[in-house]
């Protein structure tokens, strides 16, 4: 008995020896291995043997192999790993997009500008010389080119950063495949025995995995792990992988109804989140801000360049570069940056003539009262139009508007029409003044030109649309346009429903969003923060509005209305804009006329003989030109579009000069007028009539003004158009005067009309300190000398003006983008240089930022690497000195069995 108790003592010893080098050897054999874990065994007494009162031990056996890994290591090494990789892969984007902006080189963008403004400055000194304009020209062509180029190359980053996101999805979604397998193979084998190369590999894949995005992982009792996004949405669930997918560059979670939720945001770590960081925040926050820079350089030029001329009045049509959708010039990319209390000015004259040029002024003001409380039916679901024809004030006075209406097909062409005129306060000429449907009118001024539309409901009650601002709303992009265009259920609000709703989509520089309104009670919704409400209305599809934000997002003027543009309200179009145009050229005798192509380009043909220029030095320019790109240096609106306008290929019409202007284009008022409505005025004769002293062209000249009580700004308007009558009813010329109060100003202005043959105007106010007391003049003469007309080559007032823009500070959206709020616009008051600066400086911030993290990640990622190595690396000294033990054990294993053997033989051969 005990030779066998012996024998079998020495064969496990044996054995556990062997399974001991077996452990060793795996060891030294994964020494090199990513993720692998030290391993050693545990060998433990086997149960010992009793013999009456004693125990004899039976040996050792190994009980458990062991892998020497601390868990709560491996999550800290695989979140740095996981950080670390974030911006290891977002610096490789910013390096290249610092090499785009080289600042050493040449053609980088400020240079370019520079050369640019430059080029103006050389035109300014030299404006008779074609060299300079070539030159000029040769820089605004390469400054384009260059908006153009990085455009495109930010454009290609984007594209490469959304290839690899594509790539890194496809291998995340290989790796959750093969955790989920090995998920199995550990459930499985850990019923049984311990699963420690299993768990290796696992944890090797899930380090592999937070190198591609962050994690949460969850480790089961049976063993399974299970893995989530950040925000929760199960990645590898038991033996299941959830796949993600990638569209455009955005990461999505498919639902298990076949949906897909967009996952980027949540991945903020990981090679994943580098790119989504470089592609969402970085790429897009520098295409926009280059598009903000391209955007405000266009404007300032055109601004000024569309108000000057060439070496020559121009001999052939003018093609405005932009059309507007709709016609409406609220839609056009400029829209918002029009001044409607200005105007547009256009001289034009007859080449072999003596007589001086004669101008053609549109008064692009906007009409200050509007259709309200509508009464009768008109045609079912159709949309009706409103135009002012002839303008005037609506109260008392001779100066009664005429209006025109239009029902509209479907290609929006006329189908119905009719003329109107109001005389009084709400009293038209016929009744109801539209095709069955009735409205009011209060006192106030109606502008020539001006469209006000609206649309009938399914009982063809007029229904124009009211949309009100709420106050505390705040839109996340300063100083943009957002355009809310109804894509599916016109129709009236006041019908909308969960089975019947109204989609809306909203666009702004940054971005676009969807709008479902369900709820005719609350027909309020959020766009990019900012929250609206339509409160009536009927709105067809493919109708549109247009909101402005202000400095600080707010859709909302000073006196708390929505500062939105839309079709039931006053506004002007490319066609009402023709049209007011050939009437006033019309009317001054000027053989110039205006034309809307068929592709919605506004166009100004002379007939033949006939040249004309653009405004003069003493217009009031309201921007409509240069936002139609009409006589413009530059077409398009971002960086991506801006080009050289054809036009301008042609040096000669580059814009240096300015038609000569009078010395002011009108005598204004020098204070401010008292606002009737606060405090009424009365035109009395108590202290003898109220006259008002002229001297035209030398001549003197008297009119009396009719005794009145005035109790709103349209009687404003009203006295002016009575005395402008009454003048030219004085005058021995052909209606030679203009009077105007402008509202926006509180001011009146005196001045010549179009084609008018007079040669100067004095106003005697000191001889009518009543009127002059009234209408804001002081008690002194004011002269007016209109202006010719006349321009020469060497002329070089436009030219300058352009020159100082690259020093005019004006208010510019600037853009920040962050993964959790998108963009972000603020208002930034700078040169369009210094906003390059800035530009450029938040690179090299961001590139700073990130090479700091990438140094501090890799530290952490090495100290925690060098820990993990000293509880689980394998040491190949101390793997030498185990495998000697385990050799020594065996061969004294050995030993003990060849001993046992020779004494066993010994004691058979006793025998």
């Amino acid at each position: 008995m005990g030779f066998r108790i012996t024998m079998d003592i020495a064969k496990g010893a044996l054995a556990t020896a062997g399974r001991g080098m077996s452990v060793n050897g795996h060891n030294i054999a994964n020494v090199d291995t990513p993720g692998y874990s030290r391993q050693t065994e545990t060998i433990t007494t086997n149960r010992p043997y009793t013999i009456g009162s004693t125990q004899l031990g039976t040996g050792a056996t190994l009980e458990h192999v062991n892998r020497h890994a601390d868990q709560r290591l491996e999550e800290r090494l695989a979140d740095q790993k996981s950080k670390f990789a974030t911006y290891d892969e977002a610096i490789v984007y910013i390096d290249n997009l610092e090499a785009l902006f080289n600042v050493d080189s040449d053609t980088h963008l400020g240079s370019l500008m520079s050369n640019f403004w430059q080029g103006w400055h050389e035109v300014a000194n030299h404006p008779d010389d074609p060299s300079a304009r070539s030159v000029l020209l040769e820089s605004a062509t390469n400054l384009s080119g260059q908006f153009n180029t990085l455009s495109n190359d930010i454009n290609r980053l984007k594209t490469n950063v959304g290839q690899d996101i594509d790539a890194g999805v496809e291998r995340v979604n290989t790796i959750m495949g093969k955790i989920a397998k090995l998920n199995t193979e550990i459930f499985i084998t850990e019923s049984t025995r311990p699963a420690n190369d299993q768990r290796d590999m696992r944890g090797q894949l899930v380090t592999e995995l937070s190198e591609f995005l962050n994690v949460n992982t969850v480790e089961q009792p049976t063993g399974y792990l299970s893995i989530m996004t950040s925000n929760g949405y199960p990645l590898v669930v038991g033996n299941r992988s959830y796949d993600l997918t990638s569209n455009r560059g955005s990461v999505g979670w498919e639902t298990s109804a076949g949906g897909i939720v967009d996952v980027s945001r949540a991945i903020t770590h990981g090679k994943l989140g580098g790119w989504l960081m470089v592609k969402d925040d970085i790429l897009s926050e520098v295409a926009q801000n280059l598009d903000s820079l391209a955007k405000e350089v266009i404007w300032r030029v055109n601004k000024v360049h569309s108000q000057g001329v060439g070496t020559s009045y121009h001999q052939t049509a003018v093609t405005s570069s932009e059309a507007p959708a709709g016609g409406n010039l609220y839609n056009l990319a400029y829209g918002d940056r029009i001044d409607y209390d200005g105007g547009m000015k256009v001289w034009a004259k007859k080449l072999n003539s003596p007589n001086p040029a004669t101008a053609v002024e549109v008064d692009t003001g906007i009409s200050t009262t509007s259709p309200v409380k509508f009464t009768g039916t008109g045609m079912p679901m159709s949309r009706y139009r409103i135009t002012v024809e002839e303008g005037g004030t609506v109260g008392p006075g001779a100066d009664d508007p005429v209006l025109r209406w239009e029902r509209l097909g479907a290609d929006n062409t006329p189908v119905a029409l009719g003329r109107f005129a109001i005389t009084g306060e709400n009293k038209f000429s016929s009744t109801p003044p539209v095709e069955g449907i009735g409205f009011d009118i209060g006192k106030g001024r109606l502008v020539a030109g001006n469209v006000f539309e609206f649309n009938t409901s399914e009982a063809g009650i007029a229904n124009p649309v009211e949309l009100r601002g709420i106050p505390e709303g705040r839109a996340r992009c300063a100083g943009d346009r957002y355009t809310l265009t109804v894509v599916e259920g016109g129709g009236s609000i006041e019908n909308v429903s969960p089975k019947n709703p109204m989609i809306l989509e909203w666009q702004n520089s940054t971005g676009m969003g969807t709008i479902r309104i369900e709820e005719p009670e609350e027909a309020q919704f959020d766009v990019d923060g900012m929250t609206l409400s339509i409160d009536k209305g009927t709105l067809m599809n493919g109708d549109s509005f247009v909101v402005k934000t202000g400095d600080a997002g707010q859709p909302l003027d000073l006196e708390g209305n929505t500062t939105a543009e839309q079709k039931s309200s006053w506004h002007w179009t490319t066609f009402s804009l023709a049209d007011q145009f050939n009437r006033q050229a019309s009317e001054a005798g000027v053989d110039l006329r205006a034309f809307i192509s068929n592709t919605g380009n506004f166009e100004l043909r002379p007939d033949f003989g006939v040249a004309f220029a653009f405004s003069d030095s003493t217009a009031r320019d309201g921007g409509v030109a240069a936002a139609l790109g009409l006589n413009t240096f530059f077409k398009g609106q971002d960086a991506a579009t801006i080009d050289i306008t054809e036009l301008v290929k042609d040096p000669s019409n580059i814009a240096a000069a300015r038609v000569r202007g009078a010395g002011s284009d009108a005598i204004t008022s020098n204070l401010h007028v008292t606002n009737p409505e606060v405090r009424p005025v009365e035109i009395s004769t108590a202290g003898g009539p109220a006259v008002l002293y002229f001297e035209e062209d030398d001549v003197p000249k008297a009119i009396t003004v009719d005794p009145r009580i005035l109790t709103s700004r349209g009687d404003l308007h009203t006295l002016a158009h009575d005395m402008e009558q009454a003048m030219n009813a004085a005058s021995n010329l052909s209606n030679p005067y203009k009077v105007r109060y402008v509202e926006n100003e509180n001011r009146f202005e005196f001045s010549e009309n179009d084609g008018s043959p007079l040669q100067q105007l004095t106003l005697r106010w000191d001889r009518s300190p009543a009127l002059a007391e009234l209408t804001g003049f002081r008690p002194e003469p004011e002269t007016f000398v209109p202006a010719a007309g006349d321009y020469g080559k060497i002329n070089n007032e436009n030219a300058l003006l352009m020159a100082d823009m690259q020093h005019v500070e004006n208010t510019m959206p600037h853009y920040a983008y962050t993964r959790d709020r998108g963009a972000v616009a603020e208002s930034l008051t700078t040169t369009p240089d210094g906003f390059y600066r800035d530009m450029l400086g938040s690179i090299g911030v961001r590139a700073s930022s990130f090479r700091k993290e990438k140094e501090m990640g890799g530290m952490m990622v090495e100290k925690l690497s060098d820990i993990r190595e000293s509880i689980s690396g394998v040491s190949v000294d101390e793997e030498l000195v185990r495998m000697l033990a385990h050799q020594q054990a065996y061969q004294a294993a050995s030993k003990l069995i060849t001993t046992s053997d020779e004494m066993l033989q010994t004691l058979l051969n006793m025998r």
